[in-house]
């Protein structure tokens, strides 16, 4: 009978021990599973920092593009204004080359590439010889 109630204490600390290790094994579980909730939450928090970092750096590199695209823009037209005004300068109303010289002038408004516009200015050159 002795040994029956030892059995009987054995097997009840033994149940006991094994309702604890599955108590700690659900716990274990549990933290596992905030820690892998944790884990996403950071990295959608990081995520959504850096598009916002490169949204931000896309439009100060837009806003830097458009200033220099605006600055190269008004240079053209100054450079053209001066090219412009010299080409009016160096006519006199005397020589009878003024109408084609305004006409050009106006031309050059349109015409975009460099090449183009020498092949303008020979072709004037041509038809006032």
């Amino acid at each position: 009978m002795y040994r029956r109630k030892i059995d009987a204490d054995y097997i009840d600390d033994y149940d006991e021990d094994i309702k604890q290790i599955q108590l700690l094994e659900d716990q274990i579980h549990i933290l596992e599973q905030h820690v892998r909730n944790m884990e996403y939450r950071i990295r959608q928090k990081i995520t959504k920092r850096v598009e916002l970092e490169l949204l931000i750096k896309g439009f100060h590199e837009d806003q830097q593009f458009d200033k220099n695209f605006w600055q190269e823009l008004s240079l053209e037209k100054e450079e053209k204004a001066r090219s412009n005004e010299l080409t009016r300068q160096k006519s006199s109303p005397d020589d009878g080359l003024g109408k084609n010289i305004e006409q050009n002038v106006k031309i050059e408004e349109y015409v975009e590439d460099d090449t183009s516009l020498d092949i303008l200015f020979e072709r004037l050159r041509e038809r006032l010889q």
